[in-house]
C-alpha cells in the first residue's frame, strides 16, 4: 500500500510518497510533526473547454486521414487535392472534397453543442460513431 508523509501542520500536503507493500508504515518521532497517511491519488483537472476542442478535433482529422489512407492516399488532404482536376481520381476527390466537408460542419456543430451545454461531452470515439459516412463512387 502506498503511503504519503506528511507535516501535521500542512495535512494533505505530501512530502513523500512510499509503497510500503502489506508493511505498515515505520513509526515517526511526533516532536518532528510529521505522520504517515494512506496515499490517494489526485483527481486530475477536469479538461479545459480548449482542450475538449483539440483533443476532438485531432481525433476528427485522424479519422479523415485515415480514411484517405484506407485508398492509398497520403492523407485527406491529398484525396481532395484530385477533385481540381480533370484525371481518372477527380469522382473519388469530389466525394472525399464532400465528405470532409460533411464531417467538419457536423463536428462544429457539436463542438458548438458542447460549449452551449446542450449536449454532454462525446468521447472522441462517439463522435467518430456519429460523423457522416464517406459514400464513394
Amino acid at each position: 500500500m502506498k503511503y504519503q508523509l506528511e507535516n501535521t501542520s500542512n495535512p494533505g500536503v505530501a512530502l513523500r510518497v512510499q509503497e510500503f507493500g502489506e508493511e505498515t508504515p515505520p513509526a515517526l518521532a511526533p516532536e518532528k510533526n510529521l505522520r504517515w497517511m494512506p496515499y490517494v491519488e489526485p483527481t486530475p483537472p477536469a479538461p479545459t473547454p480548449e482542450q475538449i476542442k483539440q483533443q476532438l478535433t485531432l481525433a476528427v482529422q485522424m479519422h479523415l486521414d485515415e480514411k484517405a489512407r484506407e485508398r492509398n492516399y497520403d492523407n485527406i488532404v491529398s484525396a481532395c487535392s484530385y477533385a481540381a482536376a480533370v484525371n481518372p481520381f477527380q469522382e473519388e476527390g469530389l466525394a472525399y472534397l464532400n465528405w470532409r466537408s460533411s464531417v467538419w460542419a457536423y463536428c462544429y456543430t457539436v463542438l458548438a453543442e458542447v460549449e452551449a451545454q446542450t449536449r454532454p461531452v462525446p468521447t472522441a470515439e462517439e463522435l467518430i460513431a456519429e460523423l457522416p459516412t464517406i459514400v464513394l463512387p
